[in-house]
């Protein structure tokens, strides 16, 4: 009977350690707009280019023993088509977060297509699904099990088989869609992007642990919008915002941010930016970065003003994006020959 008590409280202690086998949050990153294919599959494919790829980081809460690291990236294109504006469009997702001594991680991998449908020049509507696999994992070398102490003393030569309780990796099946508005010009900078994501449409189980009731992964919801606002040959604004809401978590963000144009050219552009973003009732995230051509980077650092700064210290941890668009050089029409051509 007081083995059977030990052995409950341990598994009791495991649930706690593991905080994602119960309803939990998908990653998220401060700077959003550097994740596309996270917040919307219908954002597949939706940039000036013919090929984007992203890369993300972030370590939050390093300061406490679960802290979160998270890495992502993503590589989507615009499918040959004899249209001026291909309608099709596909991309690929990848991301791997792990968390506190059990090493608790996800590993997913998504295959996205979108298909964008033009309104007016300007105006252009797209849905878009992805599938996905995700692996979840955690390891017991650290973790400490109640039939590992003989005589009233820790002894980590003894194997637990209380450890082996629980399976340890599984993998699950994914299904996600969503629609996006786009409102830009061409060849213009301003532009505009509000849309709704829906995922986990399967209600995924990811439980570690066989029995009833299956712990299920709630539906996530994702409304954004982004704007970059031109006032000046040399400066725009830009202005994001996004709610994110899954089971009983929420995610609320506003970033207000400028872009300083150096140089504005069809072969070279450079611009400095700058904002900081507030995450409601949590954080503040100030960010600097860099466009130079087709590179964007980004960095920002989030700063804990909630209750939970006793335990952060108020540094809510770093984080790194970059995006990168291959384009074409534009046919002889866009562009007028020199003189020496002719």
């Amino acid at each position: 009977m007081k083995r059977q008590i030990y052995k409950s409280f341990a598994l009791a202690l495991v649930c706690l350690s593991l905080p994602l086998i119960v309803v939990a949050q998908d990653i998220h990153y401060s700077n959003f707009g550097f994740s596309p294919l996270n917040m919307n599959p219908a954002l597949t494919g939706v940039f000036n280019g013919e090929y984007r790829g992203t890369a993300n980081y972030r370590n939050q809460w390093n300061g406490v023993p679960v802290n979160y690291t998270t890495y992502s990236g993503s590589v989507d294109m615009k499918m040959a088509s004899k249209q001026d504006i291909p309608p099709f469009r596909i991309g690929a997702f990848i991301s791997h977060d792990k968390a506190g001594w059990s090493k608790l991680s996800n590993t997913a991998l998504y295959i996205s297509g979108s298909y964008l449908r033009p309104l007016t020049v300007r105006d252009f509507v797209s849905g878009g699904l992805s599938l996905g696999l995700n692996q979840r994992a955690f390891k017991t070398g650290d973790l400490t099990w109640d039939d590992q102490f003989a005589n009233r003393r820790f002894d980590p030569t003894i194997v637990s088989q209380d450890a082996t309780t629980f399976d340890q990796t599984i993998f699950y099946p994914d299904l996600s869609a969503g629609i996006n508005y786009h409102r830009q010009a061409p060849r213009q900078r301003s532009a505009l992007d509000v849309g709704f994501g829906y995922f986990h449409i399967n209600n995924p189980t990811r439980s570690f642990k066989d029995g009833e009731p299956a712990v299920r992964c709630a539906p996530r919801y994702s409304l954004y919008a982004n704007t970059n606002v031109k006032v000046s040959e040399a400066f725009d604004i830009l202005l994001d915002g996004s709610a994110q809401f899954q089971g009983p978590h929420r995610e609320i963000l506003g970033s207000v941010g400028g872009r300083l144009y150096l140089v504005d050219r069809h072969t070279k552009q450079i611009a400095l930016q700058a904002g900081i973003t507030l995450r409601n009732g949590d954080a503040a995230s100030p960010h600097v970065g860099i466009v130079y051509n087709r590179w964007k980077v980004a960095v920002n650092f989030d700063s804990n003003f909630s209750q939970f700064k006793t335990a952060s210290e108020r540094f809510g941890g770093p984080e790194l994006n970059v995006v990168y668009i291959f384009a074409k050089v534009r046919p002889a029409n866009y562009c007028a020959l020199c003189p020496t051509y002719l």
